[in-house]
């Protein structure tokens, strides 16, 4: 269920920043989103991915 969020997070990221690449976009939610604590880790696993997506991070890594 987690595709519909995140696509619907990458639309409005590109509504305030449409010069942006696909690339860029998708690394702004990769570095933003946050590991959740009781998962142990701050790294990409099998159980939750990258963690929950950060919209607000992710469109402040996009404003430089």
């Amino acid at each position: 269920m987690a595709s519909p969020h995140i696509a619907g997070v990458a639309a409005l990221i590109w509504s305030h920043h449409p010069s942006k690449s696909a690339a860029e976009v998708h690394s702004a939610l990769e570095c933003s989103a946050a590991m959740p604590e009781e998962y142990g880790n701050h790294f990409k696993n099998n159980f939750v991915g990258y963690g929950v997506v950060n919209t607000k991070n992710a469109l402040a890594l996009l404003e430089w």
